[in-house]
């Protein structure tokens, strides 16, 4: 028989709210680092990577967000193993 383990849960307002300042950060540095790249600065490619691997993050991080309906039960699952419900 399986033991259902309850965890402690994040606020989903928390996380959007982080999420959208970190979007928000993320398109600042990726057009910074164009700026950068325009005038031929060496820091350009780095801030503009860095810039890039921020945006492709943040809409990761959006896609994890979801309502649950009542009435409607969701699965978690981290690497393969069932972490709640």
């Amino acid at each position: 028989m399986r033991k259902e383990i309850t965890k402690p849960q994040i606020s989903g307002w928390m996380v959007l709210f982080s999420n959208i300042l970190l979007l928000i950060i993320a398109v600042a540095i990726f057009i910074y680092g164009i700026v950068l790249l325009k005038q031929r600065e060496g820091s350009g490619a780095i801030v503009f990577t860095l810039g890039v691997i921020l945006l492709i993050s943040s809409i990761l991080i959006f896609t994890g967000f979801f309502t649950v309906e009542p009435n409607e039960a969701v699965v978690l699952i981290l690497f393969g193993k069932d972490v709640g419900t």
